[in-house]
């Protein structure tokens, strides 16, 4: 039950066989009341799950459009523009469809996926929350549904709009949260998926939005302050004659939270004709005795006031 918000892309496509994470046939924000309330007319809203496989394919085709006729029309809508963990992703999938042809809905799904993106267009999908409105049991909208005509796991729609209210239920840890450095960044992207035939023919219609995600309520207040320097590390070596091997790890911010993950972007510079087989990085918490963080603390007390006098 989720779909998202921010930079609202739609498109549509005729089905195949690499959009196997659309619905399985199996399986701008606004404050006033009116908004509010559409959201709790569907009473009924899907669970949470998470995908047995990760979606790839939406990183492939993350927009799809109708085109020439157009069908279908998707837009997701958030009610927040930020979100913790442990919490949730709250918002509606709008459909409107334009032709009285014989449309016949399949399946509507959210997907919300945690996507890392490093070097040039390299992306690495780390995890992908889902939801799924109609079934058998479950038909579309009464503003879309046409009365009395469905046939096995497709439902007859007509002309007109609906929405599909959903609340994204977030885990306690999420992974990173989002933000960007010098050499990667980390996003959260909610995707709506429709999928529909005309006579045989099956279509797809996805629209997708940025949400911003922050490990912990505390962390969120701190990832956003603006930090003068970055947590960065390096070692170099000089192999004669083939050249030099420089290794940097950065972290974006120097503050992170127990309990959650810390993303760590690792740049290689391979002068060398050597082969890198393995990085591994390694977080080194430092632990100080009360005694001695109070005897420490002590001690720079007395110098500070030694300097002051």
């Amino acid at each position: 039950m989720d779909h998202t918000d921010i930079n609202p892309k739609t498109e549509t496509q005729q089905e195949n066989e690499s959009s196997h994470h659309a619905p399985s046939d199996q399986a701008s924000q606004s404050s006033s009341f009116r908004d509010r309330a559409e959201l709790h007319t569907r009473l009924v809203r899907p669970r949470t799950f998470v995908r047995p496989s990760l979606p790839v394919d939406l990183l492939v085709s993350p927009v799809i459009n109708s085109r020439d006729p157009c069908y279908m029309k998707a837009d997701i809508f958030i009610t927040s523009p930020f979100h913790i963990a442990g919490g949730s992703v709250a918002g509606k999938l709008n459909i409107s469809t334009f032709q009285n042809a014989d449309l016949q809905l399949g399946r509507v799904a959210i997907d919300l996926v945690g996507i890392e993106e490093y070097g040039f267009g390299h992306q690495k999908m780390f995890i992908a929350l889902a939801a799924e409105f109609i079934d058998d049991d479950h038909p579309p909208p009464s503003t879309i549904l046409r009365q009395g005509e469905n046939s096995g796991p497709f439902w007859s729609i007509r002309k007109g709009e609906g929405a599909f209210p959903f609340d994204v239920n977030l885990p306690l840890d999420v992974g990173p949260g989002t933000f960007d450095s010098g050499t990667a960044r980390i996003r959260y992207v909610i995707y709506g998926t429709i999928l529909f035939k005309i006579g045989d023919k099956k279509f797809l219609v996805r629209c997708c939005r940025d949400v911003a995600v922050a490990p912990s309520l505390g962390e969120f207040r701190k990832t956003v302050t603006d930090f003068d320097r970055e947590v960065k590390v390096f070692e170099e070596r000089n192999f004669v004659p083939e050249g030099s091997l420089k290794l940097t790890a950065n972290l974006s911010r120097p503050y992170w939270f127990s309990g959650g993950s810390a993303f760590v972007d690792v740049l290689v510079e391979n002068e060398t004709q050597f082969r890198i087989k393995t990085i591994r990085v390694r977080l080194v918490r430092p632990f100080l005795s009360r005694t001695l963080l109070r005897n420490i603390c002590m001690v720079v007390g007395t110098f500070v006031l030694s300097r002051l006098h």
